[in-house]
């Protein structure tokens, strides 16, 4: 995390905002920036090696050819002509989602929905939609409220690394309990007036782990054979898994004979709290992730024994998501929380919406882009 603190900002003719954030919703709040042509200079944090956030994309260490989507999987709109996925699919990141999906979904199945996927990767949504922003690595360490009598106050912004940074405001889009825990955000939540804080305090996320595991390439007939690009698994077929993706064949990438499949696996909620998917990595117990990684593989041998259980496992990545999903959002949250007016500190992501997915988080990042115009007229 980081420190924020208020402090004399000198005048300058553009403004300087902070994105916290380089997942869907910071993403998508760069681009309405741009769309908006505002006179703000816009710096954005991640902590992360790449950006996406929870649509991040994996990678073997050894090449780029082996990936896999660990979060989200494929997007789900009720408004497939909003100019977002026009502009998306005209620049060939986003294809319409041919593969078919088993088990049961009700968003999937209803038709109302249009379903896409990222052929490339969900990542490569981030990557296209930042391709022109100022990213930079950074974690933040704490967060405090330092007035300083001034006719413009602003935010020094304190990384892991010791350095400070100077910014007239600050967008924070990572999931809301990470930024209650930063000292002073959760001091002016409460300030705010009324119950925003309360409301603050009652979101929650899902927890869960996700698994890649690469086969190799002679596996492909057995994959084929499945008949689907992912499923949906019920309690009653495993305690333990809720969804595996043929990753590939979910993004519609023709195989390869240098590349075997790669299937993408997630635990159901209930198995994942029961096994340490909420637990801070710090206090994770000794042998937790390979433990979790041998049950898992374990399980989907099971499930796919034809598939899983007759090749050669070539590689696998264990990952850990304490915010998954949106379990219970903000109630009458609008996308983006407004935390002090002056120095702009706002809050926005799907957890200030009440569901997961990318139409939440375009939500949130317009609701975030609409307070910015008055900071162009600092």
């Amino acid at each position: 995390f980081f420190a924020i603190c208020t402090t004399t900002m000198a005048q300058r003719a553009r403004s300087k905002l902070l994105v916290v954030g380089a997942g869907l919703t910071g993403s998508l709040l760069w681009r309405q920036l741009r769309v908006l042509g505002l006179n703000v200079d816009v710096e954005i944090w991640d902590k992360g090696r790449g950006v996406g956030g929870r649509a991040s994309t994996a990678t073997t260490r050894d090449d780029a050819m082996t990936q896999a989507d660990l979060g989200l999987q494929y997007i789900s709109t009720l408004r497939p002509e909003h100019a977002v996925y026009t502009e998306l699919i005209d620049a060939k990141i986003l294809t319409p989602m041919t593969a078919r999906i088993a088990g049961h979904n009700p968003k999937y199945m209803d038709p109302a929905f249009t379903h896409f996927v990222a052929a490339k990767g969900t990542a490569s949504l981030c990557e296209y939609l930042l391709r022109e922003a100022d990213v930079v690595r950074r974690t933040v360490t704490a967060v405090d409220r330092e007035s300083v009598p001034s006719d413009a106050e602003g935010w020094r912004v304190t990384a892991a690394d010791g350095s400070t940074h100077s910014f007239d405001a600050v967008v924070l889009t990572v999931p809301v309990p990470q930024v209650l825990q930063l000292c002073g955000v959760a001091e002016a939540a409460m300030t705010r007036g009324g119950d925003l804080h309360d409301r603050l305090c009652a979101v929650e996320y899902s927890a869960r782990w996700a698994m890649a595991v690469s086969l190799e390439p002679k596996a492909w007939d057995a994959v084929h054979g499945l008949g689907w690009g992912a499923r949906y698994i019920s309690k009653e077929e495993s305690s333990s898994i809720c969804y595996i993706a043929a990753d590939q064949v979910k993004r519609g990438s023709e195989p390869t004979a240098a590349v075997g499949p790669t299937l993408v696996v997630h635990s159901g909620v209930p198995w994942s709290l029961k096994n340490g998917a909420a637990t801070p990595q710090a206090d994770e117990a000794d042998g937790l992730r390979s433990r979790i990684q041998m049950d898992l593989v374990d399980e989907v041998k099971r499930l796919l024994p034809d598939v899983v259980g007759a090749h050669a496992i070539t590689w696998c990545k264990l990952h850990k998501w304490r915010f998954s999903q949106v379990y219970k959002g903000l109630v009458s949250g609008t996308g983006a929380e407004v935390l002090t007016d002056a120095p702009l500190l706002v809050l926005a992501g799907d957890g200030c919406t009440n569901t997961s997915g990318f139409d939440s988080c375009l939500d949130a990042a317009n609701a975030a882009a609409a307070h910015i115009p008055e900071l162009a007229r600092l």
